[in-house]
């Protein structure tokens, strides 16, 4: 289905639009197909796109191309840290996750699930602000703790975490850490050695590739078990055939995701900025977050006593492509557990809406949505 021409797309954060490099090498890869595993000229050929992918991605995280385990997509990556987190915690003795309340589902419900191995899951609060309280944390931390999981960024807020404050303190314990970038790469500078953790989770489609790739950075000597039984992929670390042209062309859209980082960033916080300053006289609208250092791009709205799920339903009846809150909770009838553990009651979380733009959207973009949205809001 072709992109309807006058659509405003304001959904960024749930999916990039895929850049047109992106597209290109996607093609090429289809076209130049081989299996990576073989050892014919066709498989010489698709290795090498393998490798320049992994060496790209290595470089903007400033990482070594085999830290980089490639996966169908950040869940994937955030499952497979938060299992091997734990097994090894557990060889260890160690029977503890410390999870940040706000995190993405895959955090979540992953780390749920290894409590039928014997692991006691604790969440990590939030503050008002929707950063993790790292105070909070500290006192959480104890020898029995195997992996403390921190995102970099938050899906719906926006809200950057303190995720080198919580790696330092997770490793003077012991513990390993764990953070989900998935909505921070490619949009801000994120350096694995700045930030000394043990392992990053990433998605393609994030920052302007196509679904079907994602990625897990694993330190260096950091032993990891597959999830699924298989083949010797990624160095017997992830089995099953690398999907190679999501794959290589989310090492072309790392790559021009992060040489055009400054400027896509000035933009679309200017572009925020616009829409929060049309909106803001709106009667009991807040902005969760907004006194913390977010994502560039990224607005987060409340309008209290208000069905942010139909707001954007008839946004979309006018041509606007929002969210009424992360793409994957979607139809779940309960509240943001993000907005609630921040302590917005029910009520209002239920009246949020994301807004979230790439380079291609436009001032005239942000001044439309805002007419619109005061016009529903009225009527």
């Amino acid at each position: 289905m072709e992109k309807t021409k006058d659509r405003i797309y304001a959904d960024c954060a749930a999916q990039h639009p895929p850049r047109q490099v992106a597209i290109e090498e996607a093609m090429c890869a289809i076209r130049n197909f081989g299996n990576p595993s073989g050892v014919h000229s066709a498989a010489s050929d698709a290795a090498a796109m393998l490798f320049e992918a992994r060496r790209k991605t290595a470089a903007a995280l400033g990482a070594k191309p085999s830290e980089v385990v490639f996966t169908s997509s950040g869940t994937e990556a955030d499952n497979l840290a938060i299992y091997n987190g734990s097994m090894q915690g557990m060889r260890q003795g160690r029977n503890r996750l410390l999870v940040f309340v706000g995190e993405h589902k895959a955090v979540i419900n992953a780390a749920k699930m290894t409590e039928r191995i014997g692991m006691t899951v604790d969440y990590v609060p939030s503050t008002p602000d929707g950063v993790a309280d790292i105070m909070k944390l500290e006192h959480m931390l104890d020898d029995k703790v195997a992996m403390v999981s921190l995102m970099y960024a938050n899906n719906e807020t926006g809200v950057i975490q303190p995720v080198k404050q919580a790696a330092q303190l997770a490793h003077k314990c012991g513990a390993l850490f764990h953070t989900d970038a998935v909505q921070a790469v490619g949009h801000i500078p994120v350096s694995v050695k700045d930030i000394e953790c043990d392992m990053l989770s990433l998605s393609a489609h994030k920052f302007g590739g196509i679904v079907g790739a994602g990625a897990l950075y694993v330190r260096d000597n950091l032993p990891i078990v597959p999830q699924m039984a298989g083949g010797m992929q990624e160095r017997g670390r992830r089995a099953g055939t690398e999907a190679l042209p999501a794959i290589y062309a989310m090492g072309a859209a790392i790559e021009a995701a992060y040489a055009d980082m400054e400027r896509e960033a000035a933009h679309t916080e200017k572009l925020c900025s616009v829409l929060k300053e049309r909106l803001k006289h709106i009667d009991n609208i807040c902005f969760p977050g907004e006194n913390a250092e977010r994502l560039p791009g990224v607005l987060c709205l409340l309008l209290p006593g208000k069905d942010g799920e139909r707001i954007a339903l008839l946004l979309d009846r006018e041509g606007i492509c929002a969210s009424s809150g992360a793409a994957c909770t979607t139809g779940d009838a309960a509240a943001s557990h993000v907005l609630t553990a921040m302590g917005y009651d029910e009520r209002a979380a239920k009246g949020a809406l994301r807004f979230s733009f790439c380079a291609e959207n436009s001032f005239a973009d942000a001044e439309r949505i805002a007419e619109v949205l005061l016009r529903i809001i009225d009527e």
